[in-house]
């Protein structure tokens, strides 16, 4: 296929599920697969991403560079995924396996693509990007404010107590969108040179982000914003100081045993909202099962799946109900490594971080990029520590559009289309 013909199927997918977004954030926030996936696969059809991405696996190539050694530890973190799966409680181990491998390759193939377009396919791309980011953080606010007023309007009707279904919802598509927001805006300033049109879909991320019931998107959008702040004054300091913040949570992940759960369930009052209190005690729990058996090959993969399904309820001051010790997640991810993983897993992560930052910090300084990149790293932390899990395919397709607009804000703001 002619290298015209290759950027025209590109752009077809770009411009087939970019658009989708708005739609999704409403209605199906695990549509970030698509939109991430279909793109990616088209890309894949370049015989030249295959001819430079290949050879990076070789010893020499290895030996001599971070971004090689970064893909390198990626790609045996997902293997040992797989292997897990021969003591894991739950099966599975495999898909799991070749959904991570999936998505970093995904990621992979935009970034490459972001960086090597010519100027006129960058600039429509990133018109496409951040217009579609601007649309879905709209709708969003939309919804919070009429109180969810197009998902009253498509069956079938929310009957969960105060609807409470369609607003989780409509919070993971604020999930979904917040660490997308801090490369729309720097793209937006690459194409406007407009402070006030590169800080609108922030604004409206956060305000969508304050109509629902999940705290932990106000507080990445409001970590994200004073990332992206400081970036603008250090960008190479800030981005050192988030990766060695992402690896410090994943080493110490196990140090939650020594939380104080038990005060806290244990005490006459609330001394934390009820779901808080459940989580630390999770937490508290995990890291446990951590140091009393799974610190070195891990339970396996999706083994909380299988604590959960023990089906264990526990008493928290404040609540009319006992809660679930365990969900099928510990809504930390660093945890979850550890946990179903163990050591291997968190030594080949921990590695893929190192030397992916170290790559990046080499990278041309480039301070409105930097600043997103700054960002949406920070929204994407504290949904690790927060709420996350590694098998949740869409927030890793959400990374990998991260990582694509990143890279997009980058190529724009250094080619002076500002």
């Amino acid at each position: 296929m002619k290298p015209a013909t290759l950027d025209r199927v590109i752009d077809g997918a770009f411009f087939l599920t970019m658009p989708l977004m708005a739609w999704l954030a409403v209605f199906g926030h695990r549509g970030a697969v698509i939109v991430a996936g279909l793109p990616a696969l088209a890309i894949a059809l370049r015989p030249e991403i295959w001819r430079e991405g290949l050879p990076l696996l070789a010893p020499s190539r290895v030996a001599a560079g971070s971004l090689p050694r970064a893909a390198v530890a990626a790609l045996l973190f997902a293997l040992w995924i797989a292997v897990t799966g021969f003591w894991s409680p739950t099966p599975g181990a495999w898909k799991l396996a070749l959904a991570v491998a999936g998505f970093t390759l995904a990621g992979g193939a935009l970034v490459h693509e972001a960086s090597r377009a010519a100027a006129a396919r960058r600039r429509r791309i990133g018109v496409l990007f951040a217009g579609a980011v601007t649309a879905a953080a709209a709708v969003l606010l939309f919804e919070g404010l009429t109180g969810g007023a197009l998902r009253a309007l498509v069956p079938p009707a929310d009957q969960s107590p105060l609807r409470w279904k369609d607003t989780i919802a409509l919070a993971r598509g604020v999930t979904f969108v917040a660490p997308l927001v801090f490369p729309a805006a720097a793209i937006l300033f690459a194409l406007t040179d407009s402070r006030l049109l590169a800080l609108v879909p922030l604004l409206l991320a956060l305000l969508a982000a304050a109509q629902f019931s999940v705290a932990a998107n106000v507080v990445a959008i409001l970590f994200g914003l004073g990332a992206a702040a400081l970036a603008l004054w250090r960008p190479r300091a800030v981005i050192i100081a988030l990766g060695a913040l992402f690896i410090a949570s994943l080493l110490a992940a196990p140090l939650f045993a020594f939380a104080p759960a038990d005060a806290v369930l244990s005490a006459e009052s609330a001394l934390l909202p009820p779901s808080w209190a459940q989580r630390l005690n999770l937490w508290t729990e995990a890291g446990e099962r951590i140091l009393g058996g799974c610190f070195l090959a891990g339970c396996g993969a999706d083994y909380a799946r299988a604590w959960a399904a023990e089906g264990t309820m526990i008493d928290v001051p404040g609540s009319p109900v006992a809660l679930m010790e365990a969900p099928i997640h510990p809504h930390n991810l660093f945890l979850q490594i550890w946990l179903e993983l163990g050591i291997f897993g968190v030594l080949t992560m921990a590695g893929a971080l190192s030397f992916a930052l170290r790559r990046l910090a080499s990278v041309g300084l480039q301070g409105v990029a930097f600043a997103a990149i700054a960002g949406a790293a920070a929204a994407a932390y504290i949904s690790f520590m927060l709420e996350a899990s590694l098998w949740q395919a869409w927030r890793l397709a959400v990374l990998s559009l991260a990582a694509f607009g990143g890279t997009l804000s980058y190529s724009l703001n250094r080619s002076g289309l500002r």
